[in-house]
């Protein structure tokens, strides 16, 4: 039963490298895809996608041996399919394909800067670092989605510079301009008519929604009609309830039955559509401490949304207008605007107020409709829109010599 390409991943819903990992299941002819978490709207039309078995654990013990299980059963997939290339998304599924034997030419796709990502002294950190070095360097090709990706692999985790490439995250730009046309048919439709900036990322410590949080607490004190909108997931949650409870927000949670409008700030949970809310909202507004390429700046592109983002990768100040080489902060400088928003220095608890500063001059100028997009969306379509991504995808393959 061979089959050309096998993909891995953890899941097919949510944003990074589980969208990457979609559009690469629904483009890639002759593939079969493999994830290690069920989702509830797994895709239809056509697309060969299997969830691994097991349930997920908690306990240490029980991590390890559900990792083992997924090794075993990645294994048996190998020589059942007999691939010719194995593509994989992510850490876990990365370790998992260069640690089993078969399948082809191996393939990682690496989304985050690997130092960044793993920063503490923990055991877990340490292992996964370990695991990243030692394995890393057997990959017939190792993908990064940033320049700064790929630099930090070759510098610090020594994989050959011969066998690294960048190439862009992709997305599906009528999909996502036909998708924000719809609507929930709920509470959340009465929510999108409100004015409100968005995030949509994890609920992790990389995404920085505390400092998010402090931030709209500062602009509500001007514009109390302005409400916060967090689109997804993560083990930050509970510790950003606190935060915005200790700055007297008010809270609605996806979980509550009905959404509490006049409230604050909206937990709304992992949404299969969020563009809805991109396409309403008055701001996008991403202070990440690190990032690769982020889908969700992408999909604001797209749609033509002013964004507030950090200046944490070399890709981020491509796509916000700043050519790489060429722009370096002066002195006393804290943000620069672009026609695609605002890119900010930095992400320090001191520059709060360059922050508040920074949105509350995008939003006075979308108040007088001088919020002239410009080129950028055209920028995105050419370089990351999905039909210019697939070709690059095949060439890949074809030269790995697995056509």
């Amino acid at each position: 039963m061979r089959q050309r390409i096998l993909i891995l991943s953890t899941s097919l819903a949510g944003g990074g490298g589980e969208y990457v990992t979609r559009l690469m299941a629904e483009r890639l002819k002759d593939s079969i895809c493999f994830v290690f978490e069920r989702c509830s709207d797994l895709p239809g039309g056509g697309i060969n996608v299997q969830v691994i078995p097991g349930k997920k654990r908690t306990t240490i013990a029980g991590k390890i041996i559900q990792n083992l299980v997924r090794l075993l059963f990645i294994q048996v997939v190998k020589l059942k399919y007999r691939p010719s290339v194995t593509i994989s998304h992510l850490e876990g599924p990365n370790i998992a394909n260069l640690i089993t034997v078969g399948g082809g030419k191996k393939v990682i796709f690496v989304h985050n800067t690997v130092s960044n990502n793993y920063q503490s002294d923990s055991a877990v950190d340490t292992a996964k670092k370990f695991l990243i070095e030692v394995f890393y360097t057997k990959a017939d090709r190792v993908v990064g989605v940033s320049p700064d990706v790929v630099s930090d692999l070759v510098s610090n985790f020594n994989v050959q510079k011969s066998r690294v490439e960048v190439i862009p995250n992709p997305v599906d730009a009528e999909q996502i301009i036909a998708r924000a046309k719809k609507r929930y048919k709920d509470t959340k439709d009465i929510l999108i008519k409100e004015r409100f900036i968005v995030n949509v990322a994890s609920l992790t410590q990389q995404k920085n929604h505390d400092f998010l949080i402090k931030i709209y607490s500062k602009l509500r004190e001007v514009d109390p009609t302005l409400k916060l909108i967090l689109i997804g997931k993560g083990d930050q949650e509970e510790c950003l309830i606190e935060v915005c409870r200790k700055k007297n927000l008010t809270v609605s949670l996806y979980s509550d039955k009905e959404l509490r409008l006049e409230r604050d700030v909206f937990f709304l949970g992992f949404l299969d559509n969020p563009y809805p809310f991109l396409s309403q909202s008055e701001l996008v507004v991403m202070p990440s401490r690190w990032e690769g390429l982020p889908i969700s700046l992408l999909e604001a592109m797209v749609l033509g949304k002013w964004t507030v983002i950090s200046d944490c990768s070399s890709a981020i100040r491509e796509l916000m207008g700043q050519q790489e080489g060429e722009f370096e902060w002066t002195a006393g400088e804290h943000y620069r605007q672009s026609n695609a928003g605002v890119i900010m220095h930095d992400v320090r608890q001191n520059s709060l107020t360059h922050w508040v500063n920074a949105i509350k001059g995008m939003l006075d100028q979308k108040s007088a409709g001088l919020d002239e997009f410009g080129d950028a969306s055209e920028t995105v379509r050419v370089h990351h829109d999905i039909e210019n991504v697939v070709p690059i995808w095949e060439k890949l393959v074809r030269n790995l010599g697995c056509c």
